[in-house]
C-alpha cells in the first residue's frame, strides 16, 4: 500500500511519519507542492492526477501537513531604473504564483472527494483564519476567552494580555510579501488571560489518544499525563470540538479554571508539531497516526 504525504521533505513531522509507515511495511511518498511546478510536476485529467510519475488516484490515503504554502520571497531594494526593468517580469511571476496555489488547492479538493485526506482541505480554513476559528466555536456554545483583533499599536487594551497570531500558520510559514511602511506590525489577536491549567489533548480518528500534556499555573514546561487524569469536562470538550470541526487528526488546546469550574477552548490545531510533542514530551503520536493512515488505505 502507498501512502501520500503532502509536505516538505525537510519537515521533521513528515520525515518521522514516513519512517513509521515504512516500519509497518508500507510505502510512503512525500509530495511537495511548495515548488509546483518549478520542481514538482503535476498534470490533471479524467484518468487521474499524475504527480512526479505517481498517479495519486492509486494511493490509499494521504496526510496533509500544510495548505497553500509557497516558497518564501526574498526582499531587496532596487533602483527606480532597475525596478522599471523587472516590474513586468515580477508581476507575471506573482500572477503565476496565484495560479499555482489555486491549482494545488483544486488538486487537494479532488483527492479529498475521491480518497481520504487527513485532514480534509476545508479543515485548514480554521488554521488560516484564527478569528473565524474562535467565532466558529463561540457560536456553537463553547466557552471561548474574550478576544479582540486590530493593529498592534492600537491594542494595548486593558485586560487583553495574551498576543496571538492572526492565523495559526503565521509563526511557522515565513511567506512575507511586503515590509510595513511604518512601525505597525499588522493585525494581531489579543485575548484576555484566564488563570488555570492548560491542557493539550490529541485527537485521532474519532477518539482521544491516551496521553496528553498539562501546563500547571505558574509553570512553563508541559508534563505528560494520562487521559484519565484530565479534569471532568476537558476530554469531552476536546472530543466534541474536533468532531464539530470535522477533523481526523488535531491537537486541542484547552484551559481549565478550577475556581470557575469552566473548560475554556483555546484552539484546535489540525496540523500540530507532533515531532516535538513526541521527541520532547514523550507523547506517542506518529505510530498511531501511521497505523490510522494504513487502516484507512486498506
Amino acid at each position: 500500500m502507498v501512502i501520500g504525504l503532502f509536505g516538505d521533505e525537510y519537515d521533521k513531522c513528515v520525515g518521522l511519519l514516513k519512517q513509521r509507515i515504512e516500519d509497518l511495511g508500507h510505502k510512503a511518498i512525500i509530495i511537495n507542492l511548495k515548488y509546483l511546478p518549478r520542481v514538482t510536476r503535476a498534470t490533471l485529467d479524467g484518468e487521474g492526477i499524475i504527480c512526479d510519475g505517481y498517479n495519486l488516484f492509486e494511493m490509499g490515503s494521504f496526510y496533509l501537513r500544510e495548505m497553500e504554502v509557497r516558497a518564501p520571497f526574498f526582499h531587496v531594494t532596487y533602483t527606480r531604473e532597475l525596478w522599471i526593468m523587472l516590474r513586468e517580469r515580477y508581476l507575471s511571476f506573482e500572477a503565476d504564483e496565484i495560479e499555482n496555489v489555486f491549482f494545488a488547492h483544486n488538486l487537494l479538493e479532488i483527492l479529498a472527494a475521491k480518497n481520504l485526506i487527513i485532514n480534509p482541505p476545508q479543515v485548514y480554513s480554521h488554521r488560516r483564519l484564527m478569528p473565524f476559528h474562535l467565532s466558529f466555536f463561540a457560536q456553537r456554545g463553547f466557552s471561548i476567552p474574550p478576544f479582540t483583533v486590530g493593529a498592534v499599536e492600537d491594542l494595548r487594551v486593558k485586560g487583553f494580555e495574551e498576543e496571538l497570531p492572526l492565523n495559526l500558520d503565521e509563526e511557522r510559514v515565513f511567506d512575507v510579501l511586503s515590509f510595513p511602511k511604518g512601525k505597525e506590525k499588522g493585525m494581531r489577536i489579543w485575548r484576555k488571560k484566564i488563570a488555570g491549567t492548560i491542557y493539550k489533548v490529541m485527537f485521532l480518528g474519532d477518539k482521544l489518544l491516551n496521553d496528553a500534556l498539562a501546563v500547571l499555573k505558574g509553570t512553563v514546561k508541559p508534563h505528560k499525563i494520562k487521559r484519565k487524569e484530565l479534569p471532568k469536562g476537558v476530554g469531552e470538550t476536546a472530543l466534541k470540538a474536533a468532531k464539530i470541526m470535522e477533523a481526523k487528526f488535531a491537537e486541542v488546546e484547552l484551559l481549565y479554571s478550577a475556581k470557575e469550574g469552566i473548560v475554556w477552548l483555546l484552539q484546535v490545531d489540525p496540523s500540530p508539531d507532533f515531532y516535538k510533542l513526541e521527541k520532547v514530551y514523550g507523547l506517542p503520536i506518529s505510530e498511531p497516526l501511521a497505523r490510522y493512515l494504513v487502516d484507512v488505505a486498506c
